[in-house]
């Protein structure tokens, strides 16, 4: 054992002078941290990485961390943000509380603790982040407490003594019993070992004297019965293990005693019937596990108890008939899975029954026609799916049976014309769409495209009064384009033609009276007024005139001369 503390401590040596040569290269200036505004207290004092082409905010060789009161608190050695060579804590007094070594980031070679009278507390060496080899721990006033022994991820507990008067060794060569405890002077724990494996019964106690856990080991894993309490003393969980895996009954309780969890394990695994509660003593659900996986049938309950679904799995996957129920036990949907996917018909209610909504699914995809009811049972809505997407009619349906809204889906995007009705059956709007292929703006993914459904083409708004035309005009991939005329009541006489490009005002707006005279007269670009802005009177002389350049009042009647009023 001397011989490897030995040769691990040469390895890191020849490291660490390796990395301290490295740290001393490619530094920046010190930086300096404060605590407070007035920069009077220091937080931390450290430098960075830096190289011929930049300097970085990746910490770099030596830095100093210290408390609010200016007390040096940790000084750590970094190599580009890793800790990287030895890394020492301080209590406030300057005795070293903590020392230990890295190599990028990972613990390696010795590490030593201290109290605040700088006696050794612990003493042992880490390999590769874990503890490897001989540990030593101490008590206070400097007496062994333990020699443990790390080998691979086995830990044996190879010596120990308690804290009497006597300092009375307990565990010798690895037999004996452990004992540790509060400051109090009670028990805390007492564990059995042989051969420096745990062996025998265990216990764990609160402060207050409960025993929290009880558990039996066989050469160092669990074995036989397990029980936990809260630190009220109600039991908490109670399972069995058999060479470290838990085989047996089952079961967990709530702070006031009711059971929460109850099943049984058999090799690690959950077998055969399990049941969970909820926090007022109603079941939450029930089923069957077969090697650790859900199989067969199970039920799930609302908080109140009462049925919330029936569910069928195999061998984990969801197969077979489902159906689950309103709190009033009235059924809410039902359906088949097939290899953990939707199949089949579909169907929900409401709660008296009347059908809401009905369809296929295809390996976990709508496929088909939809229906959705009213409440009445008349068609809703009525759509087409393929490969779970919207694809073929769509039909909305007001209650008394007319037509609300008809258009055509494809590959869930709107395409074509949609016609929107009132109630009476007459057309409201008459919109046309068109699917477009947009190319990505990631650059990782410059040869995908996207697509989007956009208005494009001519549209149509009527009155539901005189069921005559409000407006129309035309779309250009989403936006209104070339001119939009709105009417008057009556759907003949023009109220005003507006001109767009692209979604922006472009060109003139004008405005007409009902007996088609023009009253107002005002030009656009690029969304802003430019150009003329009159008034006329009822015989279309003009009444009023202004002129605007860029959205600004040009003075003096003229463009060009004079200034811009904004």
């Amino acid at each position: 054992m001397v011989k490897y503390a030995y040769l691990v401590l040469l390895i890191f040596v020849g490291v660490n002078v390796q990395s301290q040569k490295i740290l001393e290269e490619n530094l920046t200036e010190k930086d300096i941290f404060y605590w407070d505004s007035s920069h009077k207290k220091i937080q931390s004092t450290g430098t960075y990485y830096k190289d011929f082409y930049q300097t970085t905010i990746e910490k770099h060789g030596q830095w100093f961390y210290y408390n609010e009161d200016g007390f040096l608190e940790e000084e750590r050695n970094y190599y580009r943000d890793f800790l990287h060579g030895k890394t020492e804590l301080f209590y406030p007094n300057k005795q070293k509380k903590e020392e230990g070594y890295f190599y990028f980031d990972v613990q390696d070679s010795i590490y030593r603790k201290w109290n605040e009278d700088g006696v050794l507390l612990t003493e042992g060496y880490y390999y590769r982040g874990f503890p490897s080899g001989e540990w030593k721990e101490f008590y206070d006033d400097g007496t062994p407490k333990s020699i443990t022994l790390y080998e691979d991820t086995l830990e044996k507990l190879i010596s120990f003594w308690i804290p009497d008067s006597a300092h009375t060794q307990t565990i010798i060569k690895g037999t004996g019993t452990k004992y540790t405890i509060f400051n109090t002077g009670d028990l805390k724990e007492w564990v059995n070992y042989k051969d420096s494996l745990k062996h025998g019964p265990s216990v764990e106690w609160s402060i207050s004297g409960v025993a929290l856990v009880e558990s039996n080991f066989k050469n160092g894993i669990l074995d036989s019965n397990w029980i936990q309490r809260y630190a009220s003393g109600q039991l908490q969980k109670t399972c069995n293990y058999l060479n470290g895996t838990l085989d047996g009954e089952y079961a967990t309780y709530y702070e006031n005693g009711d059971p929460n969890t109850e099943g049984i394990y058999v090799e690690g695994k959950k077998n055969g019937f399990w049941r969970w509660y909820t926090e007022n003593g109603t079941i939450d659900m029930e089923g069957t596990f077969e090697n650790d996986v859900q199989h067969g049938d199970w039920k799930y309950f609302f908080d109140s108890g009462e049925l919330s679904y029936n569910a069928h799995f195999d061998f984990g996957k969801r197969s077979g008939f489902w159906e689950y129920f309103y709190r009033g036990g009235e059924k809410y949907r039902e359906g088949n899975y097939l290899d953990d996917l939707k199949e089949g018909i579909w169907t929900t209610y409401y709660e008296d029954g009347t059908i809401l909504m009905q369809g296929a699914y295809f390996e976990g995809l709508e496929d088909g026609v939809w229906v959705n009811n009213w409440e009445k049972g008349d068609v809703k809505n009525q759509s087409s799916f393929k490969n779970g997407q919207l694809h073929g009619p769509w039909y909305s349906y007001f209650e008394d049976g007319n037509l609300h809204l008809y258009g055509e889906y494809k590959k869930n995007l709107k395409t074509g014309q949609w016609v929107d009705y009132f109630e009476n059956g007459n057309p409201k709007d008459i919109v046309t769409y068109k699917i477009f292929r947009k190319k990505s703006k990631v650059r990782i993914i410059d040869d995908m495209v996207d697509y989007q459904s956009l208005k494009h083409g001519r549209s149509i708004s009527f009155s539901e009064k005189d069921l005559e035309k409000t407006e129309e005009g035309n779309y250009k991939k989403g936006e209104k384009d070339g001119p939009w005329i709105a009417y008057h009541p009556g759907g003949y006489t023009v109220a005003v033609i507006t001109e767009y490009k692209d979604g922006i005002l472009e060109g003139s707006m004008s405005t007409f009276d009902r007996k088609g005279r023009i009253v107002q007269l005002a030009e656009y670009k690029d969304g802003v007024r430019h150009g003329r802005f009159v008034i006329y009177d009822r015989n279309e002389d003009v009444l009023y005139e202004k002129k605007f350049a860029f959205g600004y009042e040009v003075k003096n009647n003229g463009f060009g001369s004079g200034s811009y009023k904004p």
